[in-house]
């Protein structure tokens, strides 16, 4: 036997695909055979078909039979081929068995990319302005084997971005697999009728690189965009007299639409066509999108009615670039108001200053009727010295002519006795009528000051004595380093007359106690009460005791042993009062300050306060003085951070700003000299600032925390030429 095998299609893509094989049996020998075996190397037993198959019997020389079979050839590289080898067997009647083969093969050939893509718009149109369209872009992979887009591109839009799901890189499945995204573009302005074309264009390549292009165009119309103005007028003032007036019009025009617009007509339908201003005339442009321009007329309204109103309209018509027309137009309402009587008056007084004891006062009386229409005085009073009689031409029933008629008169009246710095005040009040009886009302006053006496000495009687308060102190360290004890000497220690002792801490915990050691052995006092309370935890706070009068003070911390530790010194302070030379007197303070008052420091979000200010009293001076004051000032430290430490009487101030302890580490003694001091002042304010960071060139550290903890102040009792 021979036999053939041939294939149709002899080639299918590299994906694979069906092919029909074609079986051919021959029988050449000269005895017939019989069909015992059909098979495919790669397709396995094959059935055959009704005449030819397994059982078949094939007449000698020549007999032959044929049939069809249908195979998926599986996917294969590009230009290499699927082999397969048909075998068929058969016996004669002795059962001589022959057998026979014949391969076909089928060619692979490469599969293109194929994709195609669509571009539409939401919305299709827009107006002539311009606007924003949301394009949906879709790429579809028509072809049988997976495609990565490689370009996404708009022709006027660029390179596109696309999404998480639909971008460069992309894989799209074979046959249909497909993906798209939105991309929002402002379409630009253009002409109506007209449209924006712009062309979206996307590439993909197979595995073996092949490339597929599309595009598609999509098409956005352009709109007829309408002129749109709106108008408005107001009236300043919105009411005249029944008399008329002139009234200050303010036009406004306003472009609404998304185009200029040029102004054609500008008109009032009282006072006719309007001029505008250099910036708001017929022929102005109006920018789009509330472009506005604003002009003012004056014109005279005429009389009218009391209480009816005067209306005028404005009206402005514009163009936009098409030619379309749009109208709009406001009125303005001016109320008619009666004329009401009007007078004005004022008092006068000669001499303007008195003694304490009082005196005699000239007081001048002048009724002006500034009104447009006659008045006659009802009434002429004044609030201390009753009603006035006025004099001929100025009394009850004068009359007085519109538009500035006026009269004067005089009445010498005493002023009481009163006391300096005061005054004496008193209103006169006049009252008149129109011929409607419509009253009008006007009052004026007059101030006559009581002079002051004459000085002999500047202070306060009981307020001065022989002595004057000084702040003596040391530092005690820092939280890294700290003494337990200091010593003050202090001079001149046999003219003291008074004495106190301050021992300042910062920080938590408690002392067991404080003591001030007097020279000597065994002569002490001890504290173990805090006077000086802290506003919070990490701040100020201070021991303090009266002493005796001694040449030296030593203080001394004892600390906790355990527990509570966290107490550290800060500062050693005394005040010592010294008694001073007869004749040498001074108004003089001092005063102890709690922390929880002055504590400062700059940063309010960790719960702190950077401001504080205490208010000192003192007998006010009875003429200009030169105040004397000094200030404890406990934890400002030596990192060149500042505080603002200010202290004012009577207007007059001075500012210190430390950035470092000037009694050792860590108190300040800060000096202040107050001059010329107005008389009366009898008020120290003392203020105290930790600057924020970033202020007056500190950078990110601010200002330093800090707390005033006493202070005292005088000034010298020197005689004043009266």
């Amino acid at each position: 036997i021979s036999v053939t095998k041939t294939a149709n299609p002899t080639s299918v893509l590299q994906t694979g695909g069906n092919v029909t094989f074609t079986y051919v049996v021959t029988n050449i020998g000269t005895v017939p055979v019989t069909i015992t075996s059909l098979e495919d190397d790669k397709f396995g037993t094959l059935a055959g078909d009704g005449d030819c198959q397994v059982g078949t019997v094939l007449a000698a020389n020549g007999g032959s039979c044929q049939f069809d079979a249908v195979f998926a050839v599986p996917a294969g590289a590009v230009g290499s081929t699927h082999v397969n080898v048909f075998t068929a067997k058969a016996e004669d009647d002795q059962q001589n068995e022959d057998t026979a083969t014949d391969d076909a093969e089928v060619t692979y050939t490469d599969v293109l990319p194929d994709i195609s893509v669509t571009k539409t718009a939401n919305p299709t149109s827009v107006p002539e302005t311009g606007g924003p369209v949301t394009f949906t872009y879709v790429v579809t992979n028509n072809a049988t084997e997976p495609a990565t887009i490689t370009s996404l591109t708009d022709d006027k839009f660029g390179t596109l971005a696309g999404d998480a799901d639909c971008q460069v890189g992309t894989v799209l499945a074979a046959n249909g697999g497909t993906c798209e995204f939105d991309a929002v573009f402002n379409v630009p302005p253009g002409d109506y009728p007209g449209s924006h074309v712009n062309v979206f264009t996307a590439k993909a390549e197979d595995p073996d690189g092949n490339e597929s292009t599309d595009d598609d165009p999509e098409e956005v119309i352009y709109t007829d965009v309408l002129p749109d103005i709106s108008v408005t007028k107001t009236a300043d003032p919105a009411s005249v007299p029944e008399t008329g007036g002139n009234v200050t019009f303010t036009y406004v025009v306003t472009n609404n639409a998304t185009e200029p617009a040029t102004i054609t007509s500008l008109t009032d339908d009282k006072f006719g066509t309007l001029a505008g201003d250099a910036d708001c005339q017929v022929g102005t442009v109006l920018a789009a999108n509330g472009g506005t321009c604003t002009f003012s007329a004056l014109f005279a309204v005429p009389p009218g009615p009391a209480g009816s109103t005067h209306t005028n309209v404005f009206t402005a018509k514009a163009e936009d670039d098409d030619g379309n027309e749009d109208t709009a137009d406001d009125p303005a309402d001016v109320i008619y108001t009666d004329v009401l009587p009007s007078i004005v008056v004022t008092k006068t007084a000669n001499p303007t200053t008195v003694p304490e004891a009082g005196g005699p006062v000239t007081f001048t009386y002048v009724v002006t009727n500034n009104g447009p229409v006659a008045v006659a005085i009802t009434s002429l009073a004044d609030d201390k010295f009753g009603t006035l009689a006025g004099d001929t031409d100025c009394k009850v029933g004068t009359p007085l002519a519109a538009n500035g008629g006026s009269c004067t008169f005089d009445a010498v009246f005493t002023v009481p006795a009163g006391t300096y710095p005061g005054s004496h005040v008193n209103v006169f009040t006049a009252k008149a009528e129109d011929e409607d009886s419509n009253e009008v009302m006007d009052d004026d006053d007059a101030t006559v000051l009581y002079e002051q006496p004459p000085v002999g000495n500047i202070c306060p009687v009981n307020a001065a004595d022989n002595r004057w308060t000084d702040i003596l102190g040391i530092g005690m360290g820092n939280p890294k380093k700290h003494k337990n004890s200091a010593k003050i000497v202090i001079p001149n220690s046999g003219d003291v007359l008074e004495l106190y002792g301050q021992l300042a801490a910062k920080d938590e915990g408690l002392a067991r106690y404080v003591r001030f050691m007097y020279p000597g052995k065994n002569n002490f006092v001890d504290v173990s009460t805090i006077i000086g309370t802290s506003s919070r935890s990490s701040s100020v706070f201070w021991y303090g005791t009266e002493l005796e009068p001694a040449p030296n003070i030593r203080g001394r911390w004892f600390l906790q042993k355990t527990g509570t530790q966290k107490h550290i010194p800060r500062a050693f302070l005394l005040y010592p009062t010294y008694q001073t030379d007869q004749g040498t007197e001074f108004v003089n303070v001092f005063e102890l300050l709690q922390p929880s008052d002055t504590q400062v420091y700059w940063d309010v979000l960790g719960g702190w306060v950077p401001f504080r200010q205490v208010e000192i009293a003192i007998p006010a001076p009875l003429a200009r003085t030169t105040f004397q004051i000094k200030v404890a000032l406990v934890d400002n430290d030596l990192d060149s951070r500042p505080i603002y430490v200010t202290a004012s009487a009577g207007g007059v101030s001075q500012t210190w700003a430390p950035t470092g302890p000037n009694r050792k580490d860590q108190l300040n003694i800060l000096e202040f000299t107050l001059e010329n001091v107005p008389a009366g002042s009898g008020t120290i304010i003392l203020t105290i600032e930790s600057p924020q960071p970033y202020t007056d060139e500190l950078g990110v550290l601010g200002g330093d925390s800090g707390a005033l903890v006493g202070v005292t102040a005088n000034y010298f009792c020197e005689e004043v030429t009266p």
